[in-house]
């Protein structure tokens, strides 16, 4: 725990000397930071945010958007807003293989709160009055990325350290864990992945390697690898220009009608289908 106390060290140094208002927030379960005292450092310390989130499915709300907030997290460090209103910029935590949560610096006031509020009284039961007094709390001074990226950065680092030496010691005999190899096809699930060269690359036979993947994911490893695939393809469907040749392309889809084949199997209907019916529902 060693590196957990000057981790939180660090946060309490940007809250008080920086005055910055950041959360942690870990979505993946098994690792030394979600079983330390940084779990507890996933709220927004804000009035704003803290009355939303007291209101009936104000929290279940807050916490489903963080689902698409990991989503985004795969490329890398953003500044975004949240249903509410609120600024924020958000920074990717790895294990040093993949995604495990993201750091939130949060509280910055967004220029069309007012539009926000409107809608926020007609989902919740709050008046508009109750919402604006509490939105004063966000802060209009809203500090550059270049700036936070150079106090984040190195928490973030501080983190995947922790991660990685945590993960060394446990596996210190080099013994091969199916969690290593689920770790590393979340890492590579973009690449030409086929469990003969998984199984050379851990040292396991191919019976152990099926029989446990399935145990431990519920899925059989082809399963497992297109649904990580087409999370990816659906949120660059929304939110990207390419062309669904290029989607299955950087996917690791080499042929886009296979591609489109898998899409509506598993989807229910064909790529461009669904890049239309959320385009039509962003406007």
């Amino acid at each position: 725990m060693y590196e957990i106390t000057h981790i939180i060290d660090y946060i309490k140094f940007l809250k008080k000397e920086c005055n910055l208002s950041l959360s942690i927030h870990i979505r993946e379960k098994d690792n030394i930071i979600y079983n330390s005292p940084l779990k507890s450092m996933n709220v927004h310390e804000n009035s704003y945010c803290s009355l939303i989130k007291a209101l009936p499915n104000g929290l279940s709300k807050c916490v489903k958007q963080q689902g698409k907030v990991m989503q985004k997290c795969k490329f890398g460090s953003f500044c975004g807003l949240c249903y509410a209103g609120v600024r924020e910029y958000v920074y990717p935590i790895t294990n040093g293989i993949k995604p495990i949560g993201f750091i939130s610096v949060s509280g910055y006031r967004t220029d069309n709160m007012e539009s926000y509020i409107n809608r926020l009284s007609t989902i919740f039961p709050i008046t508009k009055e109750n919402l604006t007094t509490a939105s004063l709390a966000l802060t209009t001074d809203i500090p550059s990325k270049k700036h936070i990226d150079t106090l984040i950065t190195p928490l973030c680092n501080m983190i995947e350290l922790a991660c990685i030496r945590s993960r060394k010691t446990t596996n210190s005999n080099n013994a091969c864990t199916i969690n290593q190899v689920i770790e590393y096809v979340d890492e590579h699930y973009k690449e030409d992945l086929k469990i003969d060269n998984l199984c050379k690359i851990f040292s396991c036979s191919n019976s152990y390697f099926s029989h446990a993947f399935k145990k431990e994911t519920g899925k059989n490893f082809r399963e497992y690898l297109t649904e990580l695939r087409l999370e990816d393809a659906k949120y660059l469907l929304k939110y990207s220009q390419l062309n669904v040749t290029q989607i299955s392309v950087s996917l690791g889809f080499l042929d886009s009608n296979y591609f489109s084949n898998v899409f509506k199997k598993y989807v229910g209907i064909t790529p461009m289908e669904y890049r239309q019916i959320h385009i039509k529902t962003e406007e």
